[in-house]
């Protein structure tokens, strides 16, 4: 929890550098059609680290048993995550998925048809133990490759980089969504919040360079893979 709580401060002090008056539209095509502002990336942080702090007030209560991850799936805080940043976006921003950089609107639509039943047969398996740790596996390569990278490149890069883009450039964007990235994780070590800074520069970038939410989610799958076999 007090990892929880000093990554929440930060964040909320990070929100701070949105009281800077707007420079420009935007710039680029794709975010000069992103049309969200302050109010909407203060109710994204905010919704997050609410969750955050959901997450490790039901784990210190045991509601879902002493060890939630294993019981109810490794990949269910970055689900939950993406499903709280969609409902905002659709209740809230109310523009097209395609404008946060999808080359086709359909995409999450075809995510959650195609990946919702695997992840679910995937938890059944383990829950009974089908396979010993075949599926336990499967459940990290979900969480590491696919769910993780979606929500979080949609969060941090789809929704917080243009309004900070419009007020410090493209390089003030990249550095100050890295941050983000980087708080959010709750890394206790030096060496860890600078790769994962680098981490989220490198994403940033791309999505700068290329205009597209596809190119941050690859990267940030490749740069998952090391880790499956650190155990992480």
């Amino acid at each position: 929890m007090k990892s929880a709580l000093i990554a929440g401060s930060i964040q909320v002090a990070l929100l701070l550098l949105l009281l800077v008056r707007d420079r420009n539209d935007g710039g680029r095509e794709l975010f000069r059609k992103q049309h969200w502002g302050n109010s909407d990336v203060v109710t994204v942080v905010l919704s997050l680290i609410l969750l955050r702090f959901a997450w490790e007030l039901a784990g210190q209560a045991h509601i879902f048993g002493s060890h939630p991850e294993e019981r109810i799936g490794r990949y269910t805080p970055h689900l939950l995550m993406l499903v709280v940043v969609l409902i905002i976006f659709r209740l809230k921003i109310k523009q097209p998925i395609k404008d946060l950089g999808f080359p086709y609107g359909k995409f999450l639509k075809i995510f959650f048809l195609c990946a919702l039943p695997v992840f679910f047969l995937v938890r059944l398996f383990v829950c009974v133990k089908f396979h010993g740790y075949f599926f336990i596996w499967m459940e990290y390569i979900l969480n590491s490759l696919v769910v993780a990278p979606v929500a979080e490149e949609i969060a941090f890069r789809g929704i917080l980089y243009t309004p900070f883009r419009r007020k410090y450039g493209p390089a003030g964007a990249i550095l100050i969504t890295a941050l983000f990235f980087m708080v959010c994780h709750e890394e206790t070590t030096l060496r860890g919040n600078f790769g994962l800074f680098l981490y989220g520069v490198l994403f940033a970038w791309s999505y700068e360079r290329k205009q597209s939410m596809l190119y941050p989610i690859i990267l940030h799958s490749l740069v998952g893979i090391p880790y499956l076999f650190r155990g992480r």
